[in-house]
């Protein structure tokens, strides 16, 4: 019997939308051999009202095998996401795997841009 594989998937709750329909088709995919025990850890799925949210997301992070990141402004924008769902998977070495939901390759100053800046390293 194969150990069961838990995938946390990770996104920024303003893409919900797409990630539903991305969410849905990796449900679908992970379905059709059963003998892979793949388990999708989710912020929708799992996630109740008056749940602790940063509790409940950072015991999916440690029980997760690997994770699933959606790329978008949104997420690049989260400092949640940044400091809590990605830096745990970057300090234990678990595989991360990014799926790109939206452009994120504008000019700096146009509409699409991201207008936060992204972590960089303490010196």
């Amino acid at each position: 019997m194969k150990k069961p594989v838990s995938v946390f998937l990770s996104y920024a709750s303003a893409d919900r939308r797409l990630c539903e329909v991305l969410w849905g088709d990796l449900k679908v995919a992970t379905g059709v051999d059963a003998a892979y025990g793949i388990t999708l850890w989710s912020m929708d799925e799992n996630l109740l009202a008056g749940d602790d949210f940063d509790g409940e997301i950072r015991s999916g992070l440690d029980a997760s095998d690997l994770g699933v990141v959606a790329v978008s402004h949104a997420m690049l924008c989260s400092d949640y996401i940044q400091r809590v769902e990605l830096g745990h998977f970057l300090a234990s070495g678990k595989l991360l795997v990014p799926v790109l939901l939206t452009n994120i390759n504008a000019w700096p100053g146009s509409r699409e841009s991201c207008t936060c800046r992204m972590p960089g390293p303490k010196l």
